[in-house]
């Protein structure tokens, strides 16, 4: 059957052909284009795209019922789908309409970047934001030229922010920032706000501050953003000490900025919240009720105005209305921690211990940081109802209630006092009904069309005792209150009410009826009544349930806050889309029922979340302290909580928990699964993983030939352009031993294999081809070489710490602020505490000099040799000062052994000083000790022909340059990749040890996943891995002790992290073996830097380039994927010389610029990508200043080797010269304008050298020692 192409239909008659035109020319890159609601041209547009998606699916409704194949039916049909629902903002429609198109074409979909580009906006949309980031970046990746290149940046910017990846956040506004195109996403001034918010949420107050009052100062900014700026600044003043001590007057302060943007906007509902909050602290309680109300009346699905309210209550003393208003917060949102603490604190106070003990383990569910702080009292609640059950079965002996605990019994006479009960249970509180005194309010509010009350009429009716303030009926979809006001859902009935008392009364009679077996029969009638009554106000509310999920569907309740922003991505009243069953494409066929709907929140089984090795009972402790400590506990998670992030930034919802984002971060299942046309389910594809360079034979051909196969410049790449972007691989096929049918014995042996050792005893072996083919084997992640040192004479004394001060005792040296933990395990949770286990560990940085550190070293070395002598240290050491394995004498100071568990007691750790990157390249400092490892076999020699890093025309510090170590006991490594993946050579100069971990090259796909899922970043964050989530995705770990004068040798591409154990130095670099192993894994990983903007330290075209003139290749996959890399290069020099003399009008002269001797390699000022042959450069100021990416000073003209040389300054007032690349280049000009080509190379030249570029036969010799 041909295949349905929906340009065949050019006969229907509900299009015309120039609507069809018109519509061929729209996709995804329009969004936002156009305001359909208030510009006569956006109506029109409308208008014409809703008559093509009922075209479609017309089209597609004729399929579903015939015998058509899905795979006949043409993918653009749901592309054009995809996109006309994402111009209509139908997120739910254009989602499964894309995820068609990329089933069906799961070969070439990165080629479409329209496509990822609509497909990213619709996951941003939903919150899914790994995938939203993976789809942004391979628009960058695969097409240079794309016409909305800085929103893509602007959207990956605010994916990092909410990801807390603020790095890479900064990085992508820069680029938004130097790109002069306009912006459908942000202006200038909220881009500059959404930095200032990145600085708050870092911790550096000040620059925040700094940041907000320098908006104030930008002309013409509009009102809205103005607001948000005002409101932010408040909230500093009111909750940073450094900006005033005297809390009186910063509140004061900060009441002040909160009106400034109530004038600038006065419908922003959080205004008035924080109002309310800043009132209550200087004491004004009935100013603070009546912000609330007005901030209800603004926006009424807040759960923080809720909780608050509550907290209001429960201080003057009316407990009921804050049980209501706790109620109405967690109902809004099931993980709002401080709601769920206050409801544990309400009824613990009322001696109502069942229900607080479950508030208090929902509390703690949700936040990890409260689990320790609440253990005691959740053990002694659950110690006392227990206690109050055993003396209630006692006094009754009532068959019945001998039948029905504690459990099911639910409210019966449980738990302690309950004749004597005030509140409502908690599962009583959840399924009340709410009386609609608010809703009466809003009736007179819209009577009077829209006139405001006043704050002394909304705070009068607040009294001590007297009706409180009671929910605005509502309804709940998905675990949520949607307030509606009192006017039903369209088509819905009304619901019989059911009012508290009655519910109360009811109640009652059941108690009574169980308690006593009978009652009169004018009670058992009333019973009767409202048993019936009960069930009808229950099946109302279940049908509003279901009408409203079909009502509500991606709607919600606000719009973005900032003008400008796209509308409903991600609304900051609840902090993930709920997936509703009602969610589904008109052209689907069918639903799969609400599988994603709230997580039960309510345990009514008393049972502890705990672990096997959780910490023993406590006593009770006293209520007033327990109250006094909570409410501090309260006050520190509102400050997290209740942060006016949201709304402030509504394009992107922030997550109210600083320790985890709301989503799970499974790649293979990122949103609810879709159904197709046949009626089953799909998901998102994986791309397949390209770790190797996959060469056509006519790559081998010559550049003329090569000409049809690589004509697209803005598709440059070394990898082949066949093939998808790089993505981490796959978890390997490899089935563990208990796969297979291995016993448990043999399966953990599998998961903590051996290491490879080698002990040498002579020079003979040392020089020996055997053991470089050993040690390079590729199934051989790592060697431990034993005596290597000893059997070539290496004198390692030149690296000890006294002769470094004997040689340059003020050399620099880089300090890192840790704590000594023991190795296996890394501690987290707030500054300066240690209440978790989590992969991401942090260090503070500093500078000082060998001196200094090296008195550092020797006085922890005679304190730790005196508490070993006087036996305060609970493990012994060795002479030498190393301690055994997995403890160090630090941790004597811990209450108790840390606890193996994710969650545990509070950690204490000694602080410690790392020193490391000490740089050893100078031959003039360094001579003695640069000789003595020239020593070494030439595989892992510095310097050596068979080194590819010999080869780099400049130095790389640490790469192709020595750099050493100084340690004390606890000092860290984290887990990572070497630069490119390259081999590593370590060695340990002693006296003490050092412990390793090591994952083979293939499992770094599962641990970048799971940094992901840990909230840190693989390339460039820093982390240290739990051995039990590895052990879990079956990854095995060698684990191993390097020992003084051992060489620890690192394969291409393993991930591998180290911790002293001992008092030590260490020195390291890195090597490059001529092999085509090594140099596939390095260009992998230059193209995946590419992909992720991270800066590629080596640059390999460059390096290629010397390898093919320097070297003689024997190696037949290093022949084929250099030669891949030549032939590309030269294509693309050739494509840009030829556009720059026949494209760029007026044409652009060509200079002459050369290379000197030791030049560093360029890089592009914007995207850090090397710049080779064709510089395209131009003098300039810096676009954005930036203090600490400072040019050096006397440095050339040509901004070589800076970090990120967009935010260069410039020295004295002058401009600067910046190199960038051609596709950063044709962005800031199209016909380049200002711009100076320069050329380093002749084309002639680069010819030459790929014609005499051939495979050598395998004769050459190995490498002597130096003499």
């Amino acid at each position: 059957m041909a295949v349905i192409d929906i340009d065949n239909w050019a006969d229907d008659e509900l299009l015309t052909e120039s609507e069809r035109l018109e519509l061929r020319a729209l996709d995804s890159r329009a969004f936002g284009k156009a305001a359909f609601s208030r510009q006569p041209e956006g109506v029109h547009l409308k208008l014409l795209l809703e008559k093509a998606i009922s075209e479609l699916e017309d089209r597609l409704g004729t399929f579903c019922g015939s015998d058509v194949d899905e795979k006949d039916i043409h993918s653009d049909i749901f592309l054009k789908l995809g996109h006309y629902s994402l111009l209509l903002e139908r997120f739910p429609q254009a989602l499964s309409a894309y995820q068609k198109y990329l089933s069906l074409n799961e070969d070439s979909y990165w080629k479409n970047t329209a496509f990822l580009f609509g497909l990213g906006i619709v996951y941003f949309h939903f919150n899914s934001f790994h995938w939203a980031i993976r789809a942004f970046q391979h628009i960058l990746y695969c097409d240079q030229s794309f016409s909305r290149t800085k929103d893509v940046h602007l959207f990956l910017a605010l994916l990092f922010k909410n990801t807390r990846d603020f790095t890479s956040c900064s990085k992508h506004f820069n680029f938004a920032l130097c790109d002069p195109s306009e912006s459908l996403l942000l202006t200038f001034p909220e881009i500059k706000f959404h930095e200032a918010h990145g600085e708050e949420l870092q911790g550096n107050n000040a620059q925040a501050k700094k940041g907000f009052e320098e908006i104030l100062l930008y002309e013409g900014l509009d009102a809205k953003t103005k607001a948000l700026v005002l409101k932010q600044l408040g909230w500093l003043h009111e909750t940073v000490e450094e900006f005033g001590t005297e809390v009186n007057a910063r509140v004061s302060a900060a009441v002040d900025f909160y009106h400034q943007s109530q004038d600038c906007n006065p419908e922003d509902g959080e205004v008035y919240y924080y109002l309310g909050r800043c009132h209550a602290l200087l004491g004004d309680v009935q100013a603070a009720f009546g912000y609330y109300r007005s901030a209800i009346d603004k926006r009424e699905s807040c759960p923080d105005t809720w909780c608050s309210i509550g907290v209001l209550y429960q201080q003057q003393g009316q407990p009921s209305d804050a049980l209501q208003a706790f109620i109405c917060a967690v109902q809004l949102e099931e993980d709002h921690v401080s709601a769920w603490l206050n409801l544990g604190i309400l009824y613990e106070s009322e001696k109502q211990c069942r229900d607080a003990f479950i508030c208090y383990q929902n509390a703690s569910r949700k936040s990890r940081d409260l689990t320790e702080a609440l253990r005691p009292r959740l053990e002694s609640l659950r110690a006392e109802v227990m206690a109050s059950q055993q003396k209630n079965k006692l006094s009754m002996n009532s068959p019945t209630f001998k039948q029905q605990g504690l459990i099911q019994g639910g409210t019966q006479n449980a738990q302690l006092g309950s004749h004597n009960r005030k509140l409502h249970s908690i599962d009583e509180a959840w399924n009340l009904p709410i009386p609609a005194e608010l809703t009466s309010r809003r009736r007179v509010k819209n009577s009077k069309r829209g006139s405001e009350p006043t704050i002394m009429d909304i705070g009068s009716t607040v009294q001590p005792g007297g009706p409180g303030l009671i929910v605005s009926d509502g309804d709940i979809v998905g675990g949520k209150r949607q307030r509606q006001g009192n006017a039903p859902i369209h088509g819905q009935e009304a619901v019989p009410a059911f009012p508290p008392e009655e519910f109360e009364q009811m109640r009652s009679l059941e108690t009574q009826l169980k308690t006593m077996g009978q009652l009169q029969p004018s009670l058992q009638m009333r019973l009767s009544q409202l048993k019936v009554k009960f069930q009808q106000f229950q099946t109302g509310q279940s049908k509003r349930l279901v009408l409203a999920s079909s009502s509500s569907v991606a709607s919600p309740p606000s719009a973005s806050a900032i003008p400008g922003s796209i509308p409903q991505l991600g609304p900051s009243e609840s902090t993930a889309y709920q997936h509703q069953s009602a969610v589904a494409a008109p052209y689907l066929t069918q639903s799969n029922g609400n599988n994603f709907a709230p997580e039960q929140v309510l345990d009514i089984n008393i049972k502890m979340d705990t672990n096997e090795n959780s910490a023993p009972s406590k006593p009770s402790l006293d209520l007033t302290d327990t109250l006094n400590v909570l409410h501090s506990m309260v006050d520190r998670g509102a400050q997290a909580t209740l942060l006016p992030v949201k709304d402030a930034a509504k394009l992107l919802s922030e997550s109210t928990h600083t320790g985890e984002l709301k989503e799970e971060h499974d790649l293979r299942q990122p949103l609810p699964p879709i159904f197709n046309v046949q009626g089953t389910t799909w998901k998102p594809k994986e791309v397949p993983p390209s770790i190797h360079i996959h060469l056509s034979p006519e790559l081998l051909k010559t550049v003329k030939d090569y000409d049809n196969n690589v004509d697209d410049v803005d598709a440059w790449r070394v990898l082949n352009h066949e093939l998808p972007p790089p993505l981490p691989p796959e978890v390997p096929k490899n089935s563990t031993p208990e796969q297979n049918g291995g016993s448990e014995h043999s399966n953990i042996a599998w998961l903590h294999p051996p290491t490879p050792t080698v002990t040498v005893e002579s020079k003979r072996e040392a020089y020996s081809e055997k053991l470089m083919e050993y040690v390079l084997l590729k199934n051989q992640p790592v060697t431990v070489i034993k005596g290597l040192t000893t059997a070539l004479k290496i004198d390692l004394s030149l690296f000890t710490t006294k002769s470094l001060c004997e040689y340059n005792p003020e050399h620099p040296v880089e300090v890192r602020n840790q704590v000594n933990q023991p190795p296996d395990e890394n501690w987290g949770g707030p500054p300066g505490e240690y209440v978790f286990q989590c992969w991401p560990c942090s260090s503070s940085k500093a500078t000082s000099t060998i001196t200094k550190y090296a008195h550092y070293q020797v006085s922890m070395f005679l304190a730790h040799q005196q508490e070993a002598q006087s036996g305060t240290n609970s493990s012994p050491s060795t002479k030498n000062g190393t301690t055994p394995q997995c403890s160090s004498p630090e941790l004597s100071s811990a209450e108790g052994s840390p606890s193996k568990s994710k969650r545990g007691k509070k950690q204490k750790f000694k602080p410690i000083k790392f020193g490391t990157n000490v740089d050893l390249s100078d031959e003039k400092k360094w001579g003695p000790q640069l000789q003595e490892i020239s020593k070494l076999p030439i595989f892992c020699r510095l310097i050596s022909a068979a080194n590819m890093l010999s080869h780099l025309p400049h130095t790389i510090l640490g790469m192709n340059s020595v750099q050493l170590y100084m340690k004390v006991p606890g000092c860290r490594t984290p887990g990572h990749q070497e630069n490119l993946n390259f081999c590593s050579v370590n060695i340990n100069i002693g006296p003490g040890n050092c412990e390793w971990f090591a994952v083979d090259t293939e499992y770094w796909g599962v641990i970048q996943r799971l940094c992901e899922r840990n909230n840190t970043n693989f390339l460039h964050g820093s982390w240290w891995p739990l051995l039990q989530d590895l052990e879990d995705m079956k990854v095995p770990v060698y684990r191993f002790i390097q020992k003084p004068g051992d060489l620890v040798f690192i394969n291409a591409g393993v991930v591998h992290w180290v911790q002293s154990t001992g008092f030590c130095n260490n020195i390291a670099w890195n090597v490059g073996p001529l092999n085509g192993y090594q140099y596939s894994l390095a260009v992998e990983r230059y193209e995946w830097n590419k992909l992720q903007n991270y800066r590629s330290l080596v640059p390999m075209i460059t390096l290629t380039w010397n390898l093919a003139r320097n070297v003689r290749v024997t190696d037949q996959s290093l022949y084929l994927g250099m030669k891949a890399c030549l032939i590309k290069s030269l294509k693309y020099n050739e494509l840009c010389l030829e556009e720059i003399r026949e494209k760029v009008k007026p044409p652009v002269e060509v200079r002459w610029h050369g290379r000197q001797h030791g030049e560093l390699v360029n890089f592009c000022a914007t995207c850090d990508q090397e710049v080779f042959n064709i510089l395209y450069t131009k003098q300039q100021l810096p676009p954005v200043p930036s203090s600490d990416l400072l040019l050096p000073p006397g440095e050339q003209n040509l901004n070589s080797g800076i970090p990120n040389s967009v935010s260069a300054v410039t020295h004295q007032g002058k401009p600067q010269v910046y190199v960038y690349c051609r596709s950063c280049a044709f962005r800031l000009s199209s016909n380049l304008q200002h711009f100076v080509i320069l050329q380093e190379y002749k084309v002639e030249d680069l010819t030459l050298i790929l014609n005499h570029f051939k495979l050598k036969p395998k004769d050459a010799v190995l490498e002597k020692p130096n003499s």
